[in-house]
């Protein structure tokens, strides 16, 4: 209880953050933010992997955000361990997906690729919700980082996230 408790208040901590976002501290916060999601969502079977494993396919705009806070925390009672991917078959034993702008064009195949893997996908490209990813980055007009929820995609991946996010995030039907 203790801990969804602190997870609650440093989610309302971050979301509100009231400075402009810099693009060096954007990323840092997106994989704070990633590995929040990971913590609040349920998978329907656990992997028989080592590792808790977050995938980054495409071009990457993180620069060591993500190992920072993979050196920190573990998920799932797992250590997290952190792939930088260019072809979505290397992507089925990954928890997480983050998918880059850069796979834009291919889309709609990885989504087909990841769906029977029940993978979380994420993302920070506009439309990519609107499209069957499942959580998705935007900076609104204050310049604060926010996210966006599709719960249908949610749903058809078998993967059951904390109220929380729901209702801090914009829902995309």
């Amino acid at each position: 209880m203790i801990v969804k408790k602190f997870i609650f208040v440093l989610f309302t901590f971050l979301i509100t953050v009231n400075q402009p976002v810099a693009q060096s501290v954007e990323y840092a916060i997106k994989a704070s933010f990633i590995e929040k999601f990971a913590r609040l969502t349920d998978w329907p079977a656990t992997s028989n992997n080592d590792y808790f494993i977050i995938d980054v396919l495409g071009k990457s705009p993180f620069k060591g955000e993500l190992e920072e806070v993979a050196k920190k925390r573990k998920l799932k009672n797992k250590t997290i361990k952190i792939n930088y991917i260019h072809n979505i078959s290397e992507a089925k034993d990954c928890q997480v997906l983050f998918i880059c702008l850069s796979e834009r064009n291919e889309l709609t195949e990885i989504l087909n690729y990841t769906s029977p893997y029940h993978i979380l996908s994420i993302s920070d490209s506009p439309g990519f919700c609107d499209r069957g990813v499942h959580l998705n980055f935007y900076i609104d007009e204050s310049e604060k980082v926010k996210y966006e929820v599709n719960p249908a995609a949610l749903n058809k991946a078998k993967l059951v996230i904390d109220i929380q996010l729901l209702n801090f995030g914009k829902i995309i039907r």
